[in-house]
């Protein structure tokens, strides 16, 4: 039972009490074994379960052998609190008594059917055991959070007299440009949040450049990329969890940093500050999204001309346009043919693959964030993704992201293809997507139950 100890005490919150586990003897033959959580008890309706292991047979004509009824009642009679699950082995086959419940007012027992893989399935019927029992606050939370209330802004004294539109509409610029805390605490400076947000979306375009404008940027203006050293993620990119398919299709994809390839990459970082010329405007967003793409160049750094810039992809984000939950109306694409639809079908479940394995979680799937293309020198259609709105990765170990990229592509490539080679070519959920729904194909009158995998087929029950 080590490795169930391990795993749960990998997942337990910081301060809480380490998980150890206990062996008991019933008599000269009937060997036991529970979990304990330090010195905390958790309340008298936890109890968690007990693994006995005896040498006889576990059962008689379908009903419990009196060996396992004995075992049964003994642990019964030395229980403290309320009665725990009981796991019983003869290192052969395996039953699990459960005590009265909610659901069952009755106890009633299941047989696990004959395995090659005993140790395993041991270890997992344990694990599922304890893990009904560990209190939520015991292990980390896996769910996203968003309450956080953060500083944000500068601080402002919600004791003073609101300034007034005009000045506010005049002096304020964007989301940051407010105490977003103090505004969560004011009802009043909310209300004027809310009339600068639609006042700056009537005076001005979200698009703020056009093909050869050149505008001035700050390399460095805050000292972020020299003052801190380079961070490293929780959970970095390792192409070992990736099938096959989706490794050498990444391999037939990548391309190499632009920037170094044009011998610029050092100067850029070092400079102050350069201008750009735009050349094309590839995306502007959703209206929820803050975010416009373009296509542009480098003109110069530091004042000195750059003759030899590649062609680059500038993301600009301006929270000014945010939406509040205004739709987002959907233009299809015209129709691909077939065979480029399944390349590209493929190609956008790789990159969410991709993104995966990467702890990335996109949370604003939309129109225009996958863009079809073909390489030039090798021939090869594949998807290359863009305007991240919002995204998340793990910053602490207590706050595990959650990432749910499966469906997000899929939803994004409904708004391009036909949803019959979507359901072909998609492919089903990979063995960490936390996928589960009932829903019907095209052509087809029964619904399909969409999910991942099995991770346990070696475990089945055989009669309770």
């Amino acid at each position: 039972m080590a490795p169930v100890v391990d795993v749960f005490n990998q997942l337990r919150r910081l301060g809480r009490g380490l998980l150890s586990s206990t062996h008991f003897k019933l008599d000269e033959s009937i060997f036991g074994m529970t979990f304990v959580v330090g010195k905390e008890i958790y309340g008298q309706d936890r109890s968690f379960p007990v693994i006995l292991a005896l040498p006889d047979q576990l059962f008689h004509l379908d009903y419990p052998s009196s060996s396992v009824t004995y075992a049964l009642s003994q642990i019964h009679e030395i229980s403290s609190l309320v009665l725990p699950t009981i796991i019983v082995t003869n290192f052969k086959d395996i039953a699990v008594f459960h005590p009265p419940c909610g659901l069952n007012p009755e106890p009633f027992f299941e047989r696990v059917a004959p395995t090659t893989q005993f140790s395993l399935v041991l270890q997992v019927i344990a694990a599922a055991c304890t893990s009904s029992t560990l209190p939520c606050a015991w292990m980390t939370s896996f769910s996203p959070d968003f309450e956080m209330d953060l500083p944000h802004g500068p601080s402002q004294d919600p004791h003073q007299p609101l300034l007034g539109d005009e000045q506010v509409f005049t002096t304020h610029h964007c989301h940051s440009d407010f105490d977003i805390p103090t505004l969560a605490q004011n009802k009043a400076r909310a209300l004027q949040f809310f009339r600068w947000h639609a006042h700056i979306q009537q005076q001005y375009s979200k698009v703020v450049a056009c093909p050869k404008d050149v505008l001035v940027a700050s390399t460095n203006k805050a000292n972020f990329i020299h003052d801190l050293p380079h961070p490293v993620p929780l959970y970095p990119y390792d192409a070992s969890e990736l099938p096959a398919d989706a490794v050498a299709h990444v391999k037939e994809t990548q391309r190499p940093c632009p920037l170094a390839t044009a011998g610029i990459s050092e100067s850029f970082n070092q400079s102050k500050t350069f201008t750009i010329e735009i050349t094309e405007l590839i995306a502007k967003g959703t209206e929820r999204g803050i975010c416009t793409l373009y296509q542009c160049r480098i003109t110069s750094l530091d004042g000195r001309p750059v003759p030899s810039s590649p062609s680059l992809c500038l993301k600009l984000l301006d929270d000014r346009f945010q939406e509040f939950d205004r739709p987002n109306e959907k233009d299809p694409d015209d129709l691909h043919d077939r065979n480029f639809s399944r390349w590209m079908i493929q190609s956008s479940r790789h990159a969410a693959r991709v993104l995966d394995v990467s702890d990335i979680g996109q949370y604003d799937w939309h129109e225009g964030q996958v863009l079809f293309y073909t390489n030039p020198i090798t021939g090869i259609d594949h998807a290359i993704l863009v305007d991240f709105g919002l995204t998340s990765q793990t910053y602490e170990e207590e706050r595990p992201n959650f990432i749910d990229n499966y469906f997000g592509m899929r939803y994004t490539l409904r708004i391009a293809f036909d949803e019959e080679l979507i359901w072909k070519y998609y492919e089903e959920p990979d063995d960490w997507d936390p996928i589960y729904f009932i829903t019907s194909f095209p052509g087809e009158k029964e619904s399909k139950i969409i999910q991942a995998r099995d991770l346990f087929p070696f475990i089945s029950v055989v009669s309770s």
